[in-house]
């Protein structure tokens, strides 16, 4: 928990210089360049607090924005409602808001209110493609890595840069119309690119950190490795399959499964599927297309900013820290020793 909190500064260090720099430089000019250079930094330090506390306050509206989710009242969705709120109960926390985003990829996400109450996204397609105990699994996950102040930073982070998605979304728009995305929009995805490369970096150790505490945690909570196992394999599956989009890209830092690792090589799935004896056909109830990675018009820098571990990492993760619960692990029609 320490080094995850240590990471959790380090992000926001680095998160404040960002945007302290750029300040500064606009404090200088907007002063005829007569003010000394105490007054620049102790200026343009008041405005870049000002500019992350409105960050802060804005982080999770901008995330529900772009997601876009049907919200779940109490009672509306019984299934669900039941087991969100009886998992959160046994976890000792505040149960989470709870809504449902219409897209057949199957994942699901969580990011932090101002409150501190956990908002738990689903996707029509996780809902439809996994059972209750594999749903119940990825609840738990995504529950367990919501805790503390440090997932605030990365919702605060994460609202900064839906900015650059906006500025991006233009660009990749046109390009997937077949059409010249035009020099404005080359400029403004070119900026959004920038602030990727400079802020990525330091966010995804802290991203990766946070889905590993939320694997260990889950399966220490649910005692059902098997489900787990099954749930991760069907999303990376259904994600691996499917073409990806900006929102995907964004807000893998808050998914179940961050969907640039499924989608940049789905022989990866399958490989990991076969190290352990799973018949992948079998398991999804479907035949699982062949070399569909990579097919996506995001450019190779957004499958290289990768906001959780390997498929394989995670996979071996799981299985070696399942067969502590003590538990036999199967998956399809495969036992895992």
């Amino acid at each position: 928990m320490r080094d995850l909190e240590e990471r959790g500064l380090i992000v926001l260090g680095v998160h404040f210089t960002l945007h302290l720099i750029p300040v500064m430089v606009v404090v200088w000019v907007l002063g005829s360049q007569s003010l000394n250079l105490l007054y620049v930094l102790g200026y343009g330090a008041l405005a870049t607090l000002i500019i992350i506390l409105a960050e802060w306050l804005l982080g999770p509206s901008l995330i529900s924005s772009m997601a876009d989710p049907r919200w779940v009242a109490e009672g509306e969705d019984p299934i669900i409602w039941a087991l969100v709120e009886g998992e959160a109960r046994k976890l000792d926390m505040r149960v989470p808001r709870v809504g449902v985003i219409d897209n057949m990829a199957p994942n699901a996400l969580v990011y932090s209110s101002l409150t501190g109450r956990p908002v738990l996204l689903f996707t029509r397609g996780l809902l439809v493609e996994l059972t209750h105990s594999e749903v119940r699994c990825v609840a738990v996950h995504l529950m367990c890595r919501s805790g503390g102040w440090v997932p605030s930073v990365l919702t605060t982070v994460s609202g900064f840069l839906t900015v650059f998605n906006l500025m991006s979304r233009g660009y990749f728009q046109r390009r997937a119309k077949g059409q010249s995305p035009g020099l404005l929009n080359v400029m403004l995805a070119g900026w959004g690119h920038l602030f990727m490369n400079l802020a990525y970096p330091v966010i995804a150790p802290l991203s990766r950190q946070l889905t590993v505490q939320g694997d260990e945690a889950a399966l220490a909570q649910t005692g059902d490795p098997s489900s787990y196992l099954r749930a991760l394999m069907k999303v990376s599956a259904g994600l691996a399959s499917r073409e990806l989009d900006l929102v995907q890209v964004f807000l893998g830092g808050h998914s179940f499964q961050d969907p640039t690792v499924a989608n940049a090589d789905t022989s990866a799935v399958r490989n990991v599927a076969g190290m352990y004896g799973i018949n992948l056909d079998i398991l999804l109830g479907y035949k699982f297309p062949a070399d569909q990675g990579n097919q996506s018009l995001l450019p190779s820098l957004f499958k290289r900013l990768s906001l959780q571990p390997e498929l394989s990492e995670r996979f071996r993760s799981v299985v070696e820290t399942g067969k502590s619960v003590q538990t036999p692990i199967k998956v399809g029609l495969a036992w895992i020793e």
